[in-house]
């Protein structure tokens, strides 16, 4: 039997961990065969998912050791996956966009924000809300985002418990909503680890031990 399965990733997860046999991702469009493999190894059904699901064990990480290192790789991990979506978005695009390509290259760079604010659009047929928070909050992580990668080697930094909570509690609208809300305007199943993610448990400072530390917990009334 050889067919597709509508949201079988939702099902299956997006990583395969394959022991034997021949596995292989077919684009629905051309027949081709974009990627397989026919011995033991690991096939990525989608590289945003995968980074996704890595920023969410970072992040679960970083909850539990009171972790500004392990938030960091989760931030990382986190918009890798919207640049993930939002390139595979702009792939499936110029195949069926000859005349009209999405071009980002060496020669021809574009910008993360001008990809949401002029590609986006330019796909889905409609202007993308930037006006709202989550656009706000994704901004805002970047630029924390950006500061570790410009001192990737410094030998210290402070951050209080609290600032880190609501950085981490940041990330369920700064990324998450923000990789829902582009889902929602391709008309794409949004994935089950990135609904989890985004009504994950709020995070709060806490006394455990005479000890202060970060625990998760839901806010009253919170689904």
């Amino acid at each position: 039997m050889d067919e597709n399965v509508p949201m079988f990733e939702n099902l299956a997860g997006s990583t395969w961990n394959v022991k034997r046999g021949h596995v292989g991702i077919v684009d629905r469009r051309s027949g081709e065969t974009v990627a397989e493999l026919r011995e033991p190894g690991q096939l990525e059904l989608s590289s945003s998912q995968a980074k996704l699901r890595g920023a969410v064990a970072a992040r679960a990480r970083a909850v539990k050791a009171s972790s500004y290192s392990e938030f960091l790789s989760c931030l990382d991990q986190g918009i890798a996956a919207i640049e993930a979506y939002l390139n595979r978005r702009a792939s499936l695009w110029n195949q069926s966009n000859q005349n009209d390509q999405l071009i980002d290259s060496r020669q021809q760079r574009v910008s993360f924000d001008d990809k949401i604010r002029k590609w986006v659009p330019r796909m889905t047929g409609s202007p993308f809300p930037l006006g709202e928070s989550f656009w706000d909050h994704f901004k805002k992580l970047r630029q924390v985002r950006d500061d570790d990668s410009i001192h990737p080697k410094r030998e210290s930094y402070t951050i209080s418990l609290e600032e880190l909570a609501c950085l981490i509690n940041m990330f369920r609208t700064g990324v998450c909503e923000l990789l829902i809300r582009l889902h929602l305007a391709f008309d794409d199943v949004v994935p089950a680890v990135l609904i989890r993610a985004r009504f994950a448990p709020n995070v709060v400072v806490t006394k455990k031990l005479s000890q202060k530390a970060l625990c998760g917990r839901y806010d009253r009334g919170h689904g």
